[in-house]
């Protein structure tokens, strides 16, 4: 990294919305873009996971398996200590 340079941040704090946007549109690849290139990790809160679950299985149950995929995948992951320590938070 070249001084000055800005840094990624290792963190992407997703809300709902912008989740079911990116999961009608087929668009789940960009998360894990981001997550492998750019070193960025889309996180949610344990509440905003439950709701983007039942969102998608109450009003776009054929693209529940992609949201399925996303978390599996890590492309999307819930935040916990765990995360936040593997990351540098303390």
């Amino acid at each position: 990294m070249l001084p000055g340079q800005p840094e990624n941040p290792s963190l992407l704090v997703c809300d709902t919305s912008s989740l079911i946007q990116l999961i009608i549109a087929e668009r789940t690849a960009l998360l894990h873009t981001l997550r492998n290139d750019y070193r960025i990790q889309a996180v949610v809160v344990e509440a905003v996971e439950a709701e983007l679950r039942r969102n998608i299985e109450r009003r776009f149950t054929d693209k529940a398996n992609i949201l399925k995929k996303a978390l599996n995948s890590k492309s999307i992951v819930v935040l916990d200590e765990a995360v936040l320590e593997a990351n540098g938070f303390r």
